[in-house]
């Protein structure tokens, strides 16, 4: 009997042993899951970040255009 219950604790043990190390990995793998995904998102972030950069100069360039050609106009009708 004393046998039996030994056996069937140790039983257990392992159980509970291989069940935690199968959820320390479960949760490894969603870590570098998340991290690279995480990577991902920050690297869209720049991309976009870049294009909205490089659409806020070309918007700035195209004001300044449009001042002067304004500036060459108003001389031209004062003329």
């Amino acid at each position: 009997m004393e046998d039996e219950i030994e056996r069937r604790f140790n039983q257990l043990e392992k159980r509970v042993s291989d069940g935690f190390l199968r959820m320390e990995t479960l949760i490894e793998t969603l870590a570098n899951t998340c991290a690279r995904q995480f990577e991902s998102i920050d690297d869209r972030f720049d991309t976009l970040e870049s294009k909205f950069d490089s659409l806020a100069r070309r918007m700035d360039d195209e004001v300044e255009q449009r001042h002067v050609l304004g500036e060459r106009l108003t001389k031209l009708e004062r003329s």
